[in-house]
């Protein structure tokens, strides 16, 4: 059986069909798979911009907690001062009714 030009022509023709229907599925198969990972990038990029809205809220919640923190240092430190005064001023004062007493014990 001899191979005609027609006959191969007919085989060439069907190769290249069956290779158009391979590259047509896999045209449609990557087409896809890039929707998909473009939507994944989408939805990527809103988490990202949602967690960097966040990060902000949380870099302005922590200033405000430090600033706070500071106030509260600031507030400590006056009453430890007001309270070494006050000891202070009560020692004093013990002191001096210790040498009241003790002079009303002499006479």
């Amino acid at each position: 059986m001899g191979l005609t030009w027609f006959s191969l022509t007919i085989v060439d023709v069907g190769v290249l069909s069956i290779s158009l229907i391979g590259l047509v599925w896999m045209y449609r198969a990557l087409k896809k798979a890039n929707e998909k990972l473009q939507q994944q990038v989408q939805e990527v990029l809103a988490e990202n911009a949602e967690l960097k809205q966040q990060n902000e809220e949380l870099e302005q919640q922590l200033l405000a907690v430090q600033r706070e923190n500071a106030a509260l240092k600031q507030q400590l430190l006056a009453v430890q001062r007001e309270n070494a005064a006050l000891k202070q001023q009560f020692r004093e004062f013990q002191s001096n009714a210790d040498r009241r007493y003790n002079a009303l014990q002499e006479e």
